[in-house]
């Protein structure tokens, strides 16, 4: 970090404003001593400056652009300084990190005919190219900055510095690309239905003289399959609360046409999100693990973002001061969190098709127990059309969502990889290509993943269900395969134990942690394969065979201090790291070869004993009602956080001073305006959409089932 920091110094710093600082070992300045400071500035940029004992080095703006600014502060001397006056500026804190100089944005937008720009310091071989410093100028709009940028690449090649200086200029009065006014209108038609059918909603209950009331499940209005496949995915919820009409419905055709329109009515999907009843047999305490697991992947994301995005003043004492504490390694570590959907999609996909594939042998399906079509075709139904909302959304609006001098360095990537990849996206393969860092929408390559191990679930729920032994031998091995080719990996490219550790001991240029192993579904499916196992217990009711209640208190809280002793060893295992000790390769490979299994199997512990009544008041916080509105949320809670992020980071006008207040501030913040924005999504787009999928089922013929069976589950 030093190294490009004094680079930057050398290169910007000195040439342009150093010479210009009044001085009592110079002439004494004039009166107007602000005036000859910003003078000072242009004579500085003007003419050839000795660098580092590098010999004579012409760095300067072009001619027309310094004459274009003099001009400005003969003839309207505020103007000309306030353009000077917005350009960066060394702080206090050099040392600490505060090495981007982003000076006054909207200062220099307010000049008459100004443009803000930047120049920054860019390292090609790194897996982001996020700025490592800046230097923020205030140019009038006839200036280019790309003759200064290219100068400058001169001075750090003469320095032998690595790094490389990229230029650009702010526009703040974009207008609309075509790919956003596309969206805009699709997005105006999503409202305009909820309008539309809503009111016809209102009018067919106002005619019927009696409103609905929102009650427990009374008339199932789903087929067997989508009965509880609401959530076969553990961002998605297995629960629904259905309206249950008081009124008798009138004698009107009810055509497709009919329950489109009122698929968005708000009177189905408000109650369907925000009511807190769960269906029979549901195992409630994930609720309470999914939105735990959800707010942790934003808290982490908050501090990451804000350090990534070098939107702090004090990077230094963040890596050798906050990074070494022991609480910090919970932010650190945050990863595990993505384990815990992992588990919770294999826990719930198991249980229910399971379930499901019991159903329908008892209903004489000899050949088609299981629903091959239904578990296809359901799932991409599910999760397609929301996830490819939030794409466009992202790609074609993000772009006008913020603006400031960090906003640039957060969307620069959306236009160079979202016209190219975004189809590897809706095939769910951008875990594989393109890299890591040129997907269109990186946090994603968690859906990839999750529905790579969903497309291969049913080889092993199949033996699962009719020759378990076989279905478990077939798990085992494919655990063992997933261990192997982790272990082998890891060894092979001598990958650190997380993306943070490789800053602080070694330099992985060239090698990205995150192409190699942290996106792949073999290094990752373990975890997922724990729950499959999981389901399959619950599925078959095994229990602790023992019939005194005392032995079982006993083996139960075993089970849920087994569990906090294995996760709080996941998560602090690495604390030695961040205090001097340097990992062997070997114990880089024991690692990250087993942690994620032993969260796995550490969830697959506390899981367990709380779904057999015997997690105490554990299982009373994470079964509480409150975590069910929200753990419907948590799918487009993933998908829109860092949209939001990306807004919130993006937007500031100069650097925080992190401080376990100040990100505890922004962390909170970002929960709720997540789980806000997902609820605003999920009434205009997920849950009418998934109305709509269900009117479909029911138009091809597949019937619900009876409230007697309801009953029964």
């Amino acid at each position: 970090m030093v190294r490009p920091v004094l680079a930057l110094l050398v290169a910007v710093t000195t040439i342009l404003v150093a010479e210009g600082v009044p001085s009592p070992y110079r002439q004494p300045p004039p009166r107007n001593a602000t005036l000859w400071y910003y003078k000072k500035i242009l004579e500085t940029v003007r003419g050839d400056q000795d660098i580092a004992g590098k010999g004579s080095l012409r760095l300067k703006l072009n001619e027309s652009c310094l004459e274009i600014i003099e001009r400005k502060l003969e003839t309207d001397v505020y103007e000309g300084m306030k353009m000077l006056d917005a350009w960066g500026k060394p702080g206090a804190g050099i040392l600490d990190g505060n090495v981007n100089f982003y000076g006054s944005y909207d200062e220099c937008l307010a000049v008459k005919e100004a443009k803000y720009c930047a120049l920054s310091l860019i390292n090609p071989s790194a897996s982001y190219m996020i700025p490592v410093a800046m230097e923020a100028l205030c140019l009038p709009e006839e200036c280019s900055i790309s003759s200064l940028s290219y100068d400058i690449d001169f001075l750090l090649y003469q320095l032998n510095s690595s790094y490389v200086a990229v230029g650009y200029c702010a526009n703040d009065e974009e207008s609309l690309s075509p790919g956003a006014i596309v969206m805009v209108i699709v997005t105006a038609w999503f409202g305009a239905m909820i309008v539309f059918g809503t009111l016809l909603d209102f009018y067919r209950q106002t005619y019927a003289r009696k409103r609905p009331t929102l009650e427990p499940i009374d008339r199932p209005i789903v087929n067997d399959q989508l009965q509880e496949k609401r959530e076969d995915t553990p961002l998605l919820n297995d629960s629904t609360v259905r309206v249950k009409k008081r009124f008798k419905p009138l004698k009107v055709n009810s055509s497709l046409v009919l329950d489109i329109f009122l698929a968005f009515s708000l009177y189905k999907t408000i109650p369907t999100i925000f009511g807190t009843t769960q269906p029979p047999n549901a195992i409630r305490c994930i609720n309470g693990i999914r939105v735990l697991s959800m707010f942790w992947v934003i808290m982490a994301h908050t501090h990451v973002w804000l350090f990534q995005f070098h939107a702090v003043d004090n990077a230094n004492t963040v890596v050798n001061e906050l990074a070494p504490r022991f609480s910090y390694q919970v932010i650190l570590n945050g990863f595990f969190s993505v384990d815990s959907f992992f588990f919770l999609s294999g826990l719930l996909v198991s249980y229910l098709t399971l379930r499901q594939m019991e159903r329908r042998r008892k209903k004489g399906y000899k050949f088609g127990t299981f629903p091959f079509l239904t578990y296809y075709v359901h799932r991409i139904l599910r999760l397609t059309p929301a996830y490819a909302f939030v794409l466009f959304f992202f790609w074609s609006i993000g772009p006008y969502l913020g603006n400031g001098p960090y906003w640039n360095g957060v969307i620069m990537n959306i236009n160079d990889t979202c016209p190219k990849y975004w189809w590897t996206n809706l095939l769910y393969i951008n875990n594989f290509y393109p890299k890591f860092a040129e997907q269109c929408v990186a946090w994603t390559w968690y859906l990839a993943n999750d529905m790579q191990f969903y497309v291969v679930s049913p080889l092993l729920l199949i033996p699962l269900f009719f020759l378990w032994p076989l279905g478990i031998a077939l798990l085992c091995v494919g655990l063992f395969f997933s261990l192997v080719a982790t272990g082998a990996l890891v060894g092979a490219y001598n990958l650190p134990l997380n993306a943070f550790v490789s800053f602080k001991y070694t330099n992985f240029d060239g090698i990205d942690f995150n192409d190699v192993y942290y996106g792949k579904p073999y290094c990752r499916i373990s975890p997922y394969l724990v729950g499959l196992f999981l389901g399959f217990v619950i599925y078959k009711g095994i229990k602790i065979p023992v019939k005194s209640r005392f032995v079982k208190v006993l083996i139960y809280g075993s089970m849920i201090i087994a569990s906090f002793a294995i996760t709080f060893s996941v998560i602090y295992g690495i604390y030695p790291i961040w205090n001097g000790h340097i990992p062997s390769v070997t114990e880089n490979v024991i690692y990250l070869t087993f942690s994620r299994f032993a969260w796995g199997v550490a969830l697959a512990l506390l899981v367990f004993a709380c779904h057999n009544r015997y997690g105490g008041w554990i299982d009373t916080v994470l079964s509480w009602g409150f975590w069910v509105p929200l753990s419907r949320l948590t799918f487009l809670a993933y998908l829109v956080h860092p949209i939001v992020l990306f807004s919130v980071i993006g937007s500031l006008r100069g650097p925080l001073h992190f401080t376990d207040v100040t990100v505890a501030v922004y962390m909170i913040a970002s929960v709720v305006l997540s789980y806000a924005t997902a609820a605003l999504f999920a009434v205009v787009v997920e849950f009418p959409l998934s109305n709509l999928e269900m009117a479909i089922f029911d138009l091809l013929g597949i019937a619900p089932r009876t409230p007697k069976e309801a009953k029964k589950e």
